[in-house]
């Protein structure tokens, strides 16, 4: 079972955004994107998404602040908890 300190996040890329750089950045900092259609998904522990966003609570839903470090490739940053598989 997921701990409930555990996030999803989708950073929505700027068109013509490299994304390869964009992903060594993210992968610098501990995390591993998974790329999308949209952009790329990070999942991860609550700790280890503080690397990109210290403020983060894991109370968040919706749309986050992008970091000025990323803005340039970055569009936006949406926070989803992962899904949970419930027994029927």
């Amino acid at each position: 079972m997921m701990s409930a300190a555990y996030l999803e996040l989708l950073l929505e890329t700027r068109p013509g955004a490299d994304r390869n750089e964009l992903s060594d950045r993210l992968r610098a900092k501990g995390l591993d994107p998974l790329p999308m259609q949209a952009g790329l998904l990070l999942s991860a522990e609550l700790g280890t998404l503080r690397k990109l966003l210290p403020k983060l609570t894991g109370t968040e839903t919706g749309e986050l602040a992008v970091p000025e470090e990323l803005r340039h490739a970055v569009g936006s940053i949406r926070v989803f908890k992962p899904r949970s598989l419930h027994p029927r």
